[in-house]
């Protein structure tokens, strides 16, 4: 597995766009469904428009979100949904999970 500098981590997130909290805090998902994270009820599975579709409701995109101690959702990573199956695929073969 390839290791990238962190702050390369951070720039290559769609969500961070331009690497601005100042403009990731304007741009946000829109959430469209959720479930419970099976192995922790306080987490959510989220699905909707992306926080980085400007407008185009057809890009979607995946968000696992935790809560703050006042109930607000906390900023977490966000995927496009297209890209879900290469990750499982990835997890897999570098042994992080098995099926």
């Amino acid at each position: 597995m390839k290791k990238l500098p962190r702050l390369f981590l951070f720039c290559i997130i769609p969500s961070f766009g331009e690497c601005s909290a100042e403009k990731n805090q304007k741009n946000v998902m829109k959430p469209e469904g959720f479930e419970e994270y099976r192995k922790n009820p306080e987490c959510e599975l989220r699905l909707g428009v992306a926080s980085w579709a400007n407008g185009n409701d057809d890009i979607k995109s995946f968000k696992f979100t935790t809560f703050d101690a006042a109930g607000k959702a906390k900023r977490m990573g966000e995927m496009p949904v297209e890209a879900l199956p290469q990750a499982l695929e990835f997890a897999i073969r570098e042994g992080y999970i098995t099926l």
